[in-house]
C-alpha cells in the first residue's frame, strides 16, 4: 500500500510502498491556512486484491486558537441564481418508483413547480391542503451546502425555528430519490430562517445535494417569501481576465450578411459574481478586463466558475479554473480570447506561438491509416485467448463449449437461458500423470469452426478437434436453421520416436454435480457407449488400420488407452455427443471424421452464400470477418422450429437484449445475412410488452435501437410482404414513443403542490420554451424529449441526448418503411422523429453551451487550441 496527505491538492506525506511486515509510520502534517485535506490509501502498481490500509488514530488538532476572518475577497457567493426557485408537493417524501424496464409515469416527471417572482421579486409559496408551505431551491448539480436562508415579505409569517424543517434530496438522479431531514441547527434572524448546515448527509457522508427545501406550517393560501440564498463550502477569490474580441472565424449564412456584434449579449458568469463594470461591448481593436470571483478548485468540485459568451447563433463556456492554471483560452470559431491579466499575452502573440500548429480535427485527419499489426497490437488483450469457444450449428439449441485445456462442456438437453454453464457435463482427455502441458491452439482452416488444441508434453503430442457436423441430408437448402447435427471430438496421439515416454491417457465424462445418476460405459460392437439410465450419450469408436490393437479398459465413467492403443499408424479415436432425440440405431453407422468434417466445411459456406464475400491481402483479417460471421450464428439460438432466431450477445451468458442484440442483427444485415435478420428481429416483435415499447428484461432503450434496425432492414430487402404483416404492431411502438414525448410537452395532470386551478409554472415554461431556439431566455431542455426513465441504459435516469437520437431515428425509420406501403399513418411518424430530432439537437446545444471549452482540448494538442465548435 502507499498512504499519502494530500493539503489544498498538494502532497505532503507519502509513504513509499508499505507492506504487511512494516512497522506502522507516524505522519504529522500542518494544514495550518488550509481548506482541504485529503487522507489516500491506494494500491502499489499491483492492484487492490488483498490489500488493506488503516489509518490508525487520525485526528484534527488545535495548536493555538484561531480567529477566523473573512476578506471580501474571500466571502462566499450565494449559490441560489444560478438555480430555480421552486415548489414541491410537501407531502410527497420520494421520486419516481418506476424501473428502467417500465414506463415512466407522466406524474413523475415534474416532481417541482417553478416559482416565478412577482414586480417586487417576492415569490408566492403554496399553501398545501394540510396546511404546509413548501419552498426551496434545485440546481442541474450536486452542491456542499454549508449555509441556507430563507427570508418573508411579511414578518408576520415568519415561522418558530423550531416548526421549519429542512430537507436535502438524495438519490441517484433528480427523478429518483427521496427526501431526507437535513442534520444542522436552525435560528432566526428579523424577517429571515437560517439554517446552519452540518458537513455531513444523513447517511453520514459528505453533504451534496441537488435539491433542498423548507416546509413549515402556514394558514391562507400564499406565503410570499425573498429568493432563498444558498452558501456553499467552495473556497472563493477574486482574479482578473482579460477579454479580446475578433469576427468570428465561423458565422451561420442566415447571420453573414446581417452580422451585427454590437448588440449581442456577451459575458455571464455561472457560480461566482462579475465585479464592477462587467457590460462588455465587441471591441475588436481593444482589449477589455474582467474581475471576477470564482470559486478556487477542491474536490469537491460542486461549484465551479464559468464564463459564458452568447452570440445571435451559439453559447459557449470558459471555466475561470482552466484560464488560470493552463493559460489562455482561444475560440477562434466564436471570435474570443481569454487570458489571465497578471500574465497577459497579447492575442496577435498568441497566435504567432500558434501558427502553422494543428487542432485536434486536423491531427487526426493527418494520421495514417493503421496497419492490422497497430490495430491488432491495440486492441487485442493476450487475456483474450484464454476464453472458451462454443461449437454448434447454426442458431443451434444444442451448443458445445471447448475450453483452453482441452475440456469439452455439453448439456444432455437444449438450453436457451443464460444460465448454460450450470448443469453441464464434460468430458476430457488427460495424461495420467497429468504433467505440465504446453498447449496452443487454432481454427481449422482459419475460419471454421473447428478448434484444434495441441498439447505437447515430453516428445508426445495429444492433438484434439472438436466440431458439430451436419448428419441428415443437405436437401436444397443445406444452410436451413434446425438441421440434426452430432458434436466430433477426435483425439490423435503422436510420438517423436517410438521410445517416447507415452503414459497412459483416461478419457471421463463427468456428469453434473446436481445429477443424481452418473455417466457409465459399457463396450459395444462399433466401440463404446456411454449413457445415463439407459440413454445414449455418447459413443466412442476407433478409426484406422490398427483396430487390433489394445483396447482401452472401462472403470465407472472413464476410459483408460495403453500406449499401443494410440500408437498404429494413422489410429484416431472419436467422441460423438448425442444431441437429444438421435436414433440410437444409427450409432454404428457414424463415418470417420474426414467426411464429417468435409461436411462442415460445405455446411458453412453454404450459410455464408447469401453473404458479401470480403476479400483483403491480409489473409487473417479475411478470415476474421468470416469467423465473426460463423460465430453470431453459433451464439444464437432459435425458436418456434427455426422462424424465429434469438440473436445472443455472447455466446455463453449474456443473451439477446432489446438494445445491444440490434449491432449483431444490424451487421448481420448489412454482410447479407437477410434471414438472420428478419427472423431475429421477428424475435423481438414477438416480445412487444402490452404497452407497446420492448424489453427483455434489461432496458426499455432497445425499443429504439429495435425499431432502427428494422426500418433499415426494409431498406435493404425491400420485404413489404413481411413489413405488411407486422406493421400493426410496428404501429403500436410508434404510437407508444409518440405518446411518450407528449408526457414531456403537455400540461402534467394531477393534484400539485399548493394545488390550484392554474397551470403550473414549470408547465407553462415547457409550453412556452417547446420547439424554441436553445438561447431563447427561459429555454428549458425537456419538452419534447423522451422521459428520463425510457431513456435509462443503467442506474441513473437522464435525458440523453444519444439515445432520444436513436428514439428519433426509430421514428424517421418507421415512417419511411411504413410509406412504401401507403399507409396513412407513415407521415404521422416521420413528424413527430424530425419533432424529435429538433429538440434533442437544442437540447444537446443547450447543455453544451453550459459546458466549458478548452482544457480536454488542450491537453490534446500541447495548450493551443480548442476543438473548434460546431
Amino acid at each position: 500500500m502507499v498512504f499519502r496527505v494530500l493539503v489544498d491538492g498538494e502532497a505532503k506525506f507519502d509513504s513509499g510502498v508499505l507492506r504487511p511486515e512494516d512497522p506502522p509510520r507516524s505522519v504529522r502534517v500542518s494544514v495550518a491556512g488550509a481548506h482541504a485535506l485529503a487522507l489516500e490509501a491506494n494500491d502499489a502498481g499491483d492492484g487492490i486484491a488483498c490489500d488493506m490500509a488503516n489509518w490508525a488514530d487520525a485526528r484534527l488538532t488545535r495548536i493555538h486558537p484561531v480567529t477566523a476572518t473573512v476578506t471580501a475577497a474571500a466571502a462566499p457567493v450565494d449559490m441560489a441564481p444560478f438555480g430555480r426557485v421552486v415548489t414541491w408537493d410537501p407531502g410527497r417524501t420520494h421520486g419516481t418508483r418506476a424501473s428502467r424496464i417500465e414506463e415512466f409515469p407522466a406524474e413523475d416527471l415534474f416532481l417541482e413547480t417553478d416559482l416565478d417572482p412577482d414586480a417586487t421579486g417576492a415569490y408566492a409559496a403554496p399553501v398545501s391542503a394540510t396546511g404546509q408551505a413548501c419552498v426551496g431551491l434545485q440546481w442541474l448539480n450536486r452542491r456542499a451546502l454549508k449555509e441556507l436562508r430563507l427570508a418573508f415579505a411579511d414578518p408576520a409569517q415568519v415561522p418558530a425555528a423550531d416548526q421549519v424543517r429542512v430537507e436535502g434530496w438524495f438519490g441517484e438522479s433528480a427523478w429518483q430519490g427521496e427526501w431526507l431531514p437535513l442534520k444542522g441547527e436552525h435560528r432566526r434572524e428579523g424577517d429571515a430562517l437560517v439554517f446552519q448546515a452540518g458537513a455531513r448527509s444523513p447517511d453520514d457522508g459528505l453533504l451534496l445535494t441537488r435539491k433542498v427545501r423548507w416546509i413549515w406550517p402556514a394558514t391562507g393560501d400564499l406565503v410570499r417569501v425573498q429568493r432563498p440564498a444558498a452558501l456553499t463550502r467552495s473556497r472563493w477569490a477574486t482574479t482578473s481576465v482579460l477579454v479580446q474580441f475578433e469576427r468570428p472565424a465561423r458565422v451561420p449564412a442566415a447571420f453573414a450578411e446581417r452580422l451585427d456584434l454590437g448588440s449581442a449579449r456577451l459575458i455571464e458568469i455561472y457560480n461566482g459574481e462579475l465585479l464592477g463594470n462587467a457590460a462588455l461591448t465587441w471591441n475588436e481593436a481593444g482589449v477589455q478586463r474582467l474581475t471576477v470571483r470564482y470559486s478556487r478548485p477542491s474536490p469537491l468540485a460542486s461549484d465551479p466558475t464559468h464564463l459564458r459568451l452568447t452570440l445571435p447563433w451559439d453559447r459557449v463556456a470558459v471555466a475561470v479554473e482552466d484560464i488560470l492554471e493552463r493559460g489562455p483560452v482561444y475560440l477562434p470559431d466564436l471570435g474570443a480570447y481569454f487570458c489571465r491579466a497578471d500574465q497577459p499575452l497579447a492575442l496577435a502573440e498568441y497566435k504567432r506561438q500558434i501558427a502553422g500548429r494543428r487542432t485536434t480535427l486536423e491531427e487526426v485527419r493527418a494520421l495514417p491509416d493503421q496497419t492490422l499489426v497497430q490495430a491488432m497490437a491495440r486492441t487485442h488483450n493476450p487475456v483474450q485467448r484464454e476464453g472458451p469457444v462454443m461449437v454448434s450449428l447454426a442458431a443451434d439449441n444444442t451448443k458445445y463449449v471447448v475450453e483452453r485445456d482441452g475440456t469439452v462442456r455439453f448439456r444432455t438437453s437444449p438450453d436457451t437461458t443464460t444460465q448454460w454453464s450450470q448443469g453441464s457435463s464434460s468430458l476430457r482427455f488427460e495424461f495420467e500423470d497429468r504433467p505440465a502441458e504446453q498447449v496452443s491452439r487454432h481454427l481449422d482452416g482459419g475460419w471454421l469452426p473447428i478448434p484444434v488444441i495441441n498439447r505437447a508434453h515430453a516428445g508426445v503430442l495429444l492433438s484434439q478437434r472438436v466440431f458439430v457436423a451436419p448428419t441428415d441430408p443437405p436437401g436444397t437448402n443445406p444452410a436451413r436453421v434446425g438441421r440434426r447435427g452430432v458434436a466430433v471430438i477426435e483425439f490423435v496421439v503422436s510420438a517423436a520416436t517410438a521410445n517416447s515416454p507415452v503414459t497412459p491417457l483416461h478419457l471421463t465424462f463427468n456428469a453434473p454435480s446436481s445429477s443424481a445418476a452418473p455417466y457409465t460405459i459399457t463396450p459395444a460392437a462399433y466401440g463404446f457407449v456411454v449413457q445415463q439410465v439407459g440413454q445414449p450419450i455418447a459413443a466412442v469408436k476407433r478409426f484406422g488400420d490398427g483396430q487390433g490393437n489394445a483396447q482401452p479398459s472401462v472403470s465407472g465413467a472413464s476410459l483408460r488407452f495403453p500406449r499401443e492403443a494410440f500408437l498404429a499408424g494413422a489410429d484416431r479415436w472419436v467422441v460423438f455427443l448425442l444431441p437429444p432425440g438421435f436414433p440410437t440405431e444409427d450409432l454404428a453407422g457414424l463415418p470417420g471424421p474426414e467426411p464429417l468434417r468435409a461436411a462442415v466445411e460445405a455446411y458453412w459456406k453454404a450459410v455464408l452464400a447469401p453473404a458479401a464475400e470480403i476479400q483483403t491481402p491480409e489473409p487473417f483479417l479475411n478470415d476474421l470477418i468470416r469467423s465473426s460471421q460463423v460465430r453470431c450464428w453459433i451464439a444464437a439460438r432459435n425458436e418456434a422450429d427455426g422462424a424465429r432466431v434469438a440473436p445472443w450477445i455472447a455466446a455463453m451468458s449474456y443473451g439477446p437484449l432489446e438494445s445491444e442484440a440490434h449491432s449483431v442483427i444490424r451487421g448481420m444485415d448489412f454482410l447479407g445475412h437477410h434471414e438472420f435478420a428478419r427472423r431475429s428481429l421477428d424475435f423481438f416483435v414477438q416480445r412487444y410488452a402490452p404497452e407497446g415499447f420492448l424489453t427483455t428484461g434489461y432496458t426499455t432503450f432497445g425499443t429504439a435501437w429495435h425499431l432502427w434496425t428494422l426500418g433499415e432492414h426494409v431498406e435493404l430487402t425491400r420485404d413489404r410482404a413481411w413489413l405488411s404483416e407486422v406493421a400493426p404492431e410496428l404501429k403500436r411502438v410508434g404510437r407508444w414513443i409518440v405518446a411518450q414525448t407528449e408526457k414531456t410537452t403537455r400540461r402534467v395532470a394531477g393534484a400539485e403542490a399548493g394545488s390550484t386551478a392554474r397551470e403550473s409554472g414549470r408547465s407553462r415554461r415547457a409550453s412556452r420554451a417547446s420547439g424554441r431556439n436553445f438561447l431563447t431566455p427561459g429555454y428549458r431542455p425537456e419538452p419534447g424529449l423522451m422521459p428520463p426513465g425510457v431513456m435509462a441504459d443503467w442506474n441513473a435516469f437522464a435525458y440523453h441526448f444519444c439515445l432520444n437520437a436513436y428514439y428519433a431515428a426509430a421514428l424517421r425509420h418507421l415512417g419511411d418503411a411504413l410509406s412504401g406501403l401507403g399507409d396513412a399513418d407513415a407521415a404521422t411518424f416521420a413528424r413527430a422523429g424530425e419533432s424529435l430530432r429538433g429538440n434533442t439537437l437544442n437540447a444537446f446545444a443547450w447543455t453544451r453551451s453550459l459546458s466549458p471549452r478548452g482544457a480536454t482540448a488542450r491537453r490534446h494538442v500541447g495548450g493551443l487550441l480548442p476543438v473548434p465548435g460546431p
